[in-house]
């Protein structure tokens, strides 16, 4: 979408601008629909251009996702379709 080209373009931008920065953290518990309520593939396929554009201006950078939380019964199901 153009929302996340824009995204992308920004974090490519920021990587090269400021490349004392190492660590990227992409999301937090994206498997609970009040933290990301869209389908889990919309964020994996953001989370790779994101991570991507991050290390097209520094290689050197860590980039990582939050993290999962597998709660109940809607966050287990969505975080497994991460896996």
């Amino acid at each position: 979408s153009e929302a996340v080209g824009r995204r992308e373009a920004f974090l490519e931008t920021l990587a090269a601008e400021f490349p004392k920065i190492r660590y990227y953290e992409l999301g937090n518990e994206p498997d609970l629909t009040f933290f990301y309520g869209g389908p889990m593939a919309d964020y994996y396929d953001g989370y790779v251009r994101f991570f991507d554009a991050i290390k097209r201006s520094n290689p050197n950078t860590v980039v990582m996702n939050g993290g999962l939380s597998f709660f109940g019964a809607d966050g287990d199901r969505r975080s497994r379709e991460l896996i």
